[in-house]
């Protein structure tokens, strides 16, 4: 079963830009390293819809097993750790089948 990773974050008010870009890159860098990512896209929204978060990642993996080698990754738990949870005000996360 294929698995889709969908996040998506409000940052605090006040977010510095280079502190989003540091985010945006690190994932990239990050996501390009690891096997079990089939897809992996990233970045700030568009802002075509008020109510739209302001930055999502889209990852695609080959099955749940892939998901949590991502996900429990310690390169990945110190991104969250290090450059989303200061900046991050609120986050939402759904995997689903595809």
């Amino acid at each position: 079963m294929t698995v889709r990773h969908v996040v998506v974050f409000r940052f605090h008010p006040g977010t510095p830009a280079d502190r989003v870009e540091a985010l945006r890159s690190e994932l990239v860098a990050f996501s390009a390293a690891l096997e079990p990512v089939l897809t992996y896209d990233v970045g700030e929204d568009l802002g075509v819809n008020e109510a739209s978060w302001d930055f999502a990642v889209s990852a695609t993996f080959a099955d749940v097993e892939g998901y949590l080698a991502y996900r429990d990754d310690p390169e990945h738990q110190r991104i969250i750790r290090e450059l989303v949870a200061p900046i991050t005000a609120e986050r939402a996360s759904v995997q689903l089948a595809i």
